[in-house]
């Protein structure tokens, strides 16, 4: 009997944990999406095409690790969303998954378009 209760509780897991994580991924996916116009404007201004010269010059494990930094900061964003979000505060965890979600994307897609030919 604990066998199929065990069978039955990690099977609940493994579907919980693989909806999570699509979801996470959707909400990446759509926030891509979004921030394309918005990163083409960025690309215009001249301090991000000096950044883009910089960047550029850098060789591959400084470029890594250029690209790890912000998403290493970034990242834990959305799950503390989630998790202001179980507590009730719907605004502040929204807009802490919206804004970080924002600056997470067009930074670390703008840094991955400046150092990809390292």
């Amino acid at each position: 009997m604990t066998d199929r209760i065990h069978k039955v509780l990690r099977y609940a897991a493994r579907a919980i944990l693989l909806t999570v994580a699509f979801l996470y991924f959707l909400i990446d996916l759509i926030f891509f999406s979004i921030m394309r116009p918005l990163r083409k404007r960025l690309m215009a201004l001249n301090w991000v095409k000096r950044l883009r010269e910089w960047a550029g010059r850098l060789n591959r494990y400084s470029a890594l690790l250029l690209l790890l930094v912000p998403w290493l900061i970034l990242e834990p964003i959305k799950p503390i969303g989630f998790v202001l979000f179980t507590h009730k505060h719907h605004l502040a965890a929204t807009i802490l998954i919206v804004g970080g979600e924002v600056v997470k994307l067009t930074l670390f897609e703008q840094l991955f378009d400046m150092v990809k030919p390292n």
